[in-house]
């Protein structure tokens, strides 16, 4: 709506500087209608510059009304309306018009401050919208980036042992997205958050006799004795532990 009204205001702004030109034009022919340099003086008007004022006026309302018949005659849309002009419409766009440019050139101004606000607001808006879903995404963020934000962690220390040959050992975390490999004997270390935390641990051992695994964690509160698998595949096994 403001939109419209801004495009209505341009239009009869338009109209008006046409008008000016045109009535500058008419005083240039009719000399005794320009007021002389420096002639205003305090005091009532006298006659005839009464009539000088009211001929001005009908004249600069003459000229508006030419202006907006020939640019309903143009095809130009009216803003505000789907409906074509009319006799009335250009009636009353040209007595507008005739308030001076100067008139409407403050309404526009105006009209642009205020979308201004508008935009700023709907700015605002926009910024506080996104402030939103980055805190909605935060809060689906992996448990792994909450945690280490939050500094509630302790290093968990996770010893793998194999016997018999070569094996392999994988340790997930799913609630913290973390995880281990080990492709040999070896010690790793873990960054988990205080509490009960579950996980599964899976892999391959050595086939052949004597081959098995070892899995040897330390760091938590409760001592939890080795994890233990035979030879050949071992299969996925969830267990738990305390940080």
């Amino acid at each position: 709506m403001l939109q419209d009204i801004t495009k209505l205001v341009s239009l009869i702004l338009g109209i008006s500087v046409s008008s000016d030109r045109l009535i500058t034009l008419i005083k240039s022919l009719f000399p005794q209608l320009a007021a002389p340099a420096g002639s205003a003086a305090p005091g009532p008007p006298t006659g005839d510059e009464r009539k000088n004022r009211v001929i001005l006026i009908i004249t600069s309302f003459i000229c508006c009304l030419a202006t907006t018949v020939l640019i309903s005659l143009s095809g130009l849309k009216f803003p505000l309306s789907d409906e074509s002009w009319n006799p009335i419409l250009i009636g009353i766009i040209a007595l507008m018009a005739t308030g001076g440019s100067a008139f409407w050139t403050n309404i526009l101004g105006y009209l642009s401050a205020l979308k201004d606000v508008t935009n700023v607001k709907a700015l605002k808006g926009q910024a506080d919208f996104e402030a939103s879903q980055k805190d909605r995404e935060q809060d689906f963020t992996p448990s792994h980036e909450k945690r280490t934000r939050n500094n509630d962690l302790k290093t968990v220390t996770f010893v793998a042992a194999f016997s018999g040959g070569v094996g392999s050992l994988f340790i997930d975390f799913q609630a913290t997205g973390d995880s281990l490999e080990f492709d040999g004997d070896g010690t790793q270390t873990l960054q988990l958050p205080l509490g009960e935390i579950n996980f599964t641990v899976s892999g391959n051992a050595s086939p052949g006799p004597g081959g098995g695994a070892v899995l040897t964690i330390t760091g938590t509160q409760v001592v939890k004795p080795p994890i233990k698998f035979g030879p050949s595949r071992i299969p996925v096994k969830t267990y738990s532990l305390i940080v």
